[in-house]
């Protein structure tokens, strides 16, 4: 299909507009009864991955979107060109767990994801949800088919999102099922009785072919769960029983209704469909729902261009239970391209880079809107990378506007999740023509802003050539990236690879970020080791910043920076230093330095046996 091209002319004078946009409802619908169920009565069988199966993938809308806008210029964009180590447990970065996930099922895309209650964590795959405890340990795996048998006879369900919400202690599980002889099509909804994932849990089945109470004689695909303090969202593209795309749809649930203790009785929801696009009667496929970590009087949904654009859109839903209305604001980003296919080792099948729709769910934590995808990389543009952008839609301002990639990896799939302190990780497979596919993260500390480098945490071990004739195998189509609700400085991911030839895997890791070293006052302590190499401050600067480090004990230092091709730039320490805490000043108007242009730099420190580098950001 040849890409279209849509122009939106927006006479503008602020860095974000309120755009008209159209959409149907809402309507109300209702399912009469649930059925309740207990963990305990599952038991997985292995006859049930037999008949090794490849979801076929609809075609949405692939249109390049574009809105001339006017008087208002851009965010400013940055690339970080990723450097790539091994996990470790050094410096500021700790994976305190890494263990294998569920292993291949008979499904392709795995469709991966994970959420961290107080003591369990959750992972689901197409067919297969399993409960582990925080050391790895595994309590359940349950079979979807089997789990939701007391609600949908003989379904296949697929697609599948799980949710810790922290305003309730519960646990949520959506996941869609199709029936294209029937011409049925549900949400499978399952919500645990309390904070443990053991035990009661709650099932019903809401037709997805229903606007309200309507039959609209589409089914749901790829759906988005977020939740707010009162209320769970499901978004998803609807396509008709003979595969063409028609509109998004997005469906609200009182939470009074299935946060339950027994009894599973009626749900009620209310729907809105055919949502547009800001300024255009182009559909908002792959919008979005939130995950919203605080109370707030609207929620927020997000749309990003599928086949590319120059702008975002941010969808706010206010009285969502009584009468939800939608508005929607958009967003000027610097232009981006459509994410390719990647290239693997051993093999011509490409794997699917997904495109460059928002696969993930946003997150919204103290006033900030995050969301990350994966785009044609901009500075090498044969390659995939990731795009983060961070939106105040309070300020109604693009906050961050970045691009994490390098010269030779395909990076794919990525999720986020932000800390207490607004660290955030961002979890992704990666690939490249000598590089099997693996899962990697990344780490963005909110006082520097800098990325850490590509940190692996599983390798891909062969090449993946699943592609049912059609030249690329799929992927994806989702990963997986939850903060822990009681040490909310310990985020949990799930990451997809390569196990073993055509063997898709998924692995599980617990990454815990923290600044080394406390400032104030110019003085530093030292929080996890007696040597350590602090982000420098301010980041980015003009013209000056400065540099601090600890050393535990008398050692010859050598503190450098760079520039991103590894050219030195200037020599800050090269001396013997006794045990302590030390602040070096960089100016880049002094000396050989003079004149610096803006870019991204590294400092490195070297003291016996350590070593440390980091990034800087010099902005003119």
């Amino acid at each position: 299909m040849k890409n279209k091209i849509s122009y939106i002319i927006l006479i503008v004078g602020t860095v974000c507009i309120r755009a008209q946009i159209t959409y149907e409802g809402p309507a109300d619908g209702s399912v009469p009864i649930g059925k309740t169920l207990n963990t305990n009565d599952f038991f997985f069988n292995e006859k049930s991955q037999l008949d090794f199966k490849i979801i076929e993938e609809p075609k949405t809308e692939f249109e390049y979107q574009w809105m001339d806008f006017f008087d208002t210029g851009y965010p400013e964009r940055v690339f970080f060109n990723l450097r790539t180590t091994k996990y470790h447990s050094a410096d500021s970065i700790n994976v305190f767990q890494n263990f294998q996930g569920i292993p291949q099922t008979n499904y392709n895309p795995p469709d991966d994801y994970i959420a961290a209650g107080p003591d369990h964590l959750i992972v689901v795959v197409n067919n297969l949800w399993r409960i582990y405890d925080k050391s790895g340990d595994i309590h359940r795996t349950i079979n979807a088919a089997d789990w939701y048998s007391n609600v949908v006879g003989s379904a296949s369900p697929v697609d599948p999102k799980i949710l810790y919400d922290h305003f309730n202690n519960r646990w949520l599980m959506v996941w869609i099922y199709i029936d294209h002889t029937q011409l049925r099509s549900y949400y499978l909804i399952s919500v645990s009785d309390d904070r443990d994932p053991n035990g009661i849990w709650f099932n019903w089945a809401l037709p997805s072919n229903l606007n309200g109470s309507i039959p609209s004689d589409n089914w749901g695909d790829y759906e988005g769960v977020g939740f707010s303090d009162d209320a769970v969202f499901i978004t998803s593209n609807q396509f008709s029983f003979s595969g063409v795309y028609e509109y998004v749809k997005l469906r609200i649930i009182d939470k009074k209704d299935i946060y339950i203790n027994s009894k599973p009785e009626i749900v009620k929801w209310k729907d809105i469909w055919n949502i547009s696009i800001p300024g255009s009667s182009n559909s908002a496929s792959y919008l979005r729902p939130s995950r919203m970590q605080e109370a707030s009087n609207e929620f927020y949904l997000f749309y990003l261009p599928n086949a590319g654009g120059n702008f975002c859109a941010v969808y706010e839903v206010t009285n969502a239970i009584t009468n939800p209305e939608l508005d929607a604001l958009v967003y000027p980003v610097v232009p981006y391209g459509i994410a390719p296919d990647a290239k693997q080792p051993g093999s011509d099948i490409l794997i699917q880079g997904g495109f460059s729709a928002l696969r993930n769910e946003p997150l919204y934590r103290d006033g900030i809107l995050h969301a990350v995808h994966s785009i044609k990389n901009s500075e090498y543009h044969s390659l995939s990378a990731l795009h983060y952008l961070a939106i105040d839609p309070v300020q109604n301002i693009v906050k961050k506007d970045m691009v994490l990639g390098d010269n030779k990896n395909y990076y794919f799939y990525p999720a986020l999740a932000v800390d207490e302190d607004s660290n955030i990780i961002i979890s992704y497979s990666r690939c490249s023509t000598n590089e099997y596919a693996g899962g990697f993260f990344t780490i963005i500390p909110n006082k520097s802003g800098v990325p850490s480098e590509s940190i692996e945490l599983v390798s891909g071990n062969s090449y993946f050539n699943r592609d049912n004739g059609s030249g690329r195998s799929r992927w994806g189509d989702y990963s997986g990236a939850w903060l822990d609700p009681i040490d909310k400085k310990s985020f949990w991911i799930s990451v997809e690879y390569v196990e073993a030839v055509d063997t898709w895997g998924t692995w599980i890791g617990g990454i815990r970020y923290e600044d080394g070293i406390t400032v104030g006052q110019n003085n530093m302590k030292t929080k996890i080791s007696d040597y350590i190499l602090l982000q420098n401050y301010p980041n980015p600067f003009n013209p000056t910043t400065k540099l601090q480090y600890a050393i535990g004990s008398r050692q010859f230092v050598t503190l450098k920076v760079y520039d991103v091709l590894g050219n030195e730039i200037a020599t800050l320490v090269n001396e013997e230093k006794s045990a302590g805490s030390y602040e070096v000043e960089f100016n880049s108007l002094s000396g050989s330095v003079r004149n610096l242009p803006s870019g991204v730099y590294i400092y490195s420190l070297s003291a016996g046996n350590y070593f440390s580098t980091k990034k800087m950001i010099l902005l003119k």
